[in-house]
């Protein structure tokens, strides 16, 4: 989880161009060694917590991530 957090906090600091061109779970599974189920399992509960907001799979807001999952 900690990568993960890592790199959406990098997608999040990129510019609006490149984050309206990637979605967040392709931008994820290129950058770590992680499965595509897994982090798709983690932006799921993420989402449903109102951690962060998604709109056709790109990155829209994060609201905070947590520490630990």
């Amino acid at each position: 989880m900690a990568l993960i957090r890592t790199l959406l906090m990098d997608l999040n600091q990129t510019g609006d161009m490149i984050k309206t061109s990637v979605t967040v779970a392709s931008y994820i599974i290129k950058r770590s060694d992680s499965s595509r189920s897994y982090v798709m399992l983690v932006l799921s509960e993420l989402r449903k917590g109102s951690y962060i907001y998604r709109e056709d799979g790109k990155l829209t807001r994060i609201i905070s991530l947590p520490e630990k999952f």
